[in-house]
């Protein structure tokens, strides 16, 4: 297909910071230049109007083989584009209409441990005690979620038009992440509360941010108590979270507001046959270590299943992959205790 005409694209909002060599998402609203002409577009960039624009998020560099890219100046707030038809991707719309009151508070349910519980309440932490790499969850609004649901089962539908087509995090967050204006009204509310917002998700789908407990609890309408369970010392938020009303529906919860950490189900299982200090293990004695019994008993081998794990990365530079694919830095903590 022969590209389309030329369009302007004004820009709005840096998604994601990467190195020089690295790609760059970029979201902007487009405004045809044959038809609306500079001034219209610079007039969509001042008021953000929906009328007769799109939002796209726009990659510069990587393989955008039909796309090129041009920064007419670093300083001007203006970038021209000339786009293939079908590279540019709706954002999601913004959900936050009112203004964030911090006075106006929803709690959220189900976020307090269920170990965080009064008879292993030791009483509340110093306010000055440091929590470090706090992360807020965006939730999805109701018709998101719905088409994500319909997209991981088509997924894995050999007979579906999307079966194991994958999205890149941009592409996820286009869909199924937080509108621009709402990521950036809620990293401005985080940040008028004094925590430190160090990283958000590439798909605007979490924020990570540092700061104290007693901003916490200021914050999050929450003080954080020390507990004691099964001899082990631990802190967490003492009761539900709370946010500002008009958040609420954009917000999903936190992780890091406690140190419960998940542990491992593995079990010490002795071996039916040991000489001196030599032990033996027959197939049988894995199936009882792994409890793979009830699952054979049950028919499943394991038969067209796929598994793939993600665990925490760190890519460095002189790795081969960026000869394949070039990739910003993770955004995976490294050993995150984090579920």
């Amino acid at each position: 297909m022969p590209p389309s005409a030329p369009r302007e694209f004004q820009f709005l909002d840096v998604v994601d910071d990467h190195q020089v060599d690295d790609p760059v998402f970029i979201v902007c609203t487009a405004a045809s230049a044959a038809s609306e002409g500079p001034s219209r577009a610079a007039s969509t960039l001042n008021t953000r109007s929906p009328l007769n624009t799109s939002y796209a998020v726009v990659f510069l560099g990587g393989f955008m083989t039909n796309s090129k890219a041009h920064f007419i100046a670093p300083a001007l707030a203006t970038v021209a584009l000339v786009c293939a038809a079908g590279t540019a991707v709706a954002a999601p719309p913004n959900r936050v209409t009112g203004p964030v009151d911090a006075r106006r508070v929803r709690e959220l349910p189900g976020t307090v441990h269920r170990l965080a519980k009064p008879q292993f309440d030791q009483g509340a932490v110093d306010p000055a005690m440091r929590m470090e790499s706090m992360m807020l969850i965006a939730r999805p609004s109701a018709a998101q979620q719905t088409e994500l649901n319909q997209l991981l089962a088509d997924q894995q539908n050999p007979s579906s038009p999307q079966f194991h087509k994958w999205l890149t995090p941009e592409s996820f967050g286009a869909r199924f992440g937080l509108g621009v204006g709402d990521h950036s009204k809620v990293v401005a509310w985080l940040s008028s509360q004094g925590f430190d917002v160090k990283q958000s998700g590439r798909a605007r789908n979490w924020i990570m941010f540092s700061g104290t407990a007693g901003q916490v609890e200021n914050t999050l309408h929450t003080p954080v108590h020390r507990y004691e369970v099964n001899g082990e010392k631990h802190f967490a938020n003492s009761t539900p979270v709370a946010v500002p009303e008009a958040l609420a529906d954009v917000i999903g919860g936190f992780t890091g507001l406690h140190d419960f950490y998940p542990k491992p189900l593995s079990k010490t299982v002795s071996p039916d046959f040991t000489n001196g200090t030599n032990h033996y293990l027959a197939p049988a004695d894995f199936d009882t270590i792994y409890d793979v019994n009830p699952i054979a008993a049950a028919g499943l081998d394991g038969t067209g299943v796929s598994i793939g794990i993600a665990g925490g990365s760190q890519i460095p530079s002189v790795s081969p992959c960026p000869r394949v694919r070039p990739m910003g830095p993770s955004t995976i903590p490294s050993n995150s205790a984090r579920p």
